[in-house]
């Protein structure tokens, strides 16, 4: 059954977010105690604070605005006018921000379950419907963000945290740290490069240009590493599969998984990302809803491009086959009509069109009869020996 998304967009108004320019840090002292560091990196610390007055806590970044070049201090003006924009349940909520001439304090909900990765390797195991919630949870939190134009670009479980708001609930995913996110449409591709080198997508590694389907790769990668626990030995593997360009499924690690998961980490980790399913079509995936031999197929331009060259080549073999029956009958003329026309659709339709001779119908329904055949024979051997892992 499928447990994870909660709501995809949300419909409601967003909260405001306060940004409040101060001389100094009196004023954010005064409103909140600082307690223990959590969390420090190059520019700054993370640590966790209480409301004085509410008591509620929330995990405070303090940045430094003079240690980092002109270009990180306006990825991190980025980061926060992004943050601003977002509300989703599986999305980390920013509270408010606190600037001063010399340190940014960003002000943001606390969440102490950890980091997603170490809570599966310290399982050392992770259940297939674990699993699910999951992805479900990750692929609406990104259908969200891309929905706003936003790519996140640096998509790993070390930036999905985990809420222990509600004790049943395990898996309350959170996805944090914008700090490497952009604001693009789906059209508009992006030239820099960025991310964590494991998780990025093969356009990106290779400097192609690349869109929002960066993100669906990382989350196939995370996919993949979660069904094997998150082995070391599997990431190694995961890592030369990569770099061979062919993504395996060896049996000692997933002769106990489903079709339905492998299916849809097929469709994720796709080297093409015009081939690639969205986050959206993630969400629609069988496997998602329970099915645990559901498969997708992922239909693109390209697949529709193929379709319509396959057609237009079947047309033309025929009226070439039917060409070579008249002339054995003796019937065939030099300047003989086609019975299909390139414009005309294979289907039922066209066979009741007056112009079509009686001396044709019969030709004409025998082909159909053969082609429908061939169509319901060809989707099943590909639906179960192309896609299906």
């Amino acid at each position: 059954m499928f447990s994870g998304s909660n709501s995809s967009i949300s419909n409601k108004s967003k909260p405001q977010i306060h940004h409040y320019r101060i001389k100094d840090k009196t004023e954010v002292e005064n409103k909140y105690k600082f307690g223990r560091k959590i969390g420090e990196g190059a520019f700054g610390t993370v640590s966790i604070v209480e409301d004085k007055i509410s008591h509620l806590k929330w995990a405070c970044k303090v940045v430094n605005k003079t240690k980092g070049s002109v270009s990180q201090f306006e990825q991190l003006q980025q980061e926060i006018n992004i943050m601003k924009q977002l509300d989703h349940p599986y999305v980390v909520r920013l509270h408010e921000v606190y600037e001063t001439p010399k340190k940014i304090y960003i002000i943001m909900e606390n969440y102490d379950g950890g980091e997603l990765v170490s809570k599966i390797r310290d399982k050392s195991y992770c259940s297939e419907e674990d699993v699910r919630i999951i992805i479900s949870r990750l692929a609406d939190a990104v259908a969200y963000l891309h929905e706003q134009g936003i790519v996140h670009r640096d998509l790993k479980p070390e930036n999905i945290l985990l809420s222990t708001e509600d004790p049943e609930d395990m898996y309350n995913i959170k996805v944090m740290d914008f700090g490497l996110a952009t604001c693009k449409d789906s059209s508009t591709m992006i030239e820099n490069i960025c991310g964590t080198p494991f998780y990025m997508a093969p356009e990106v590694v290779d400097n192609l240009g690349y869109s929002q389907q960066c993100d669906i790769w990382s989350i196939g990668i995370m996919m993949y590493l979660l069904l094997v626990g998150y082995k070391k030995e599997c990431e190694v593997q995961l890592h030369q599969m990569i770099s061979n360009r062919k993504i395996e499924f060896p049996d000692e690690n997933w002769k106990n998984i489903s079709i339905g998961a492998k299916n849809l980490v097929k469709n994720l980790l796709k080297f093409d990302p015009a081939q690639r399913i969205t986050a959206k079509e993630i969400l629609q995936h069988p496997w998602i809803h329970g099915e645990e031999n559901g498969v997708s197929t992922n239909t693109t331009v390209f697949d529709l491009m193929k379709s319509y060259k396959a057609e237009k080549r079947l047309k033309k073999i025929i009226n070439v086959v039917i060409a070579a029956i008249y002339f054995c009958n003796g019937t065939f003329k030099v300047n003989h009509e086609p019975v299909i026309n390139d414009t005309e659709e294979l289907n039922e339709k066209n066979l009741s069109n007056s112009n079509i001779s009686d001396e044709k119908k019969p030709v004409k329904i025998k082909v159909l009869i053969v082609i429908k055949l061939k169509e319901l024979k060809n989707d099943q051997q590909e639906n179960y020996q192309q896609e299906v892992i």
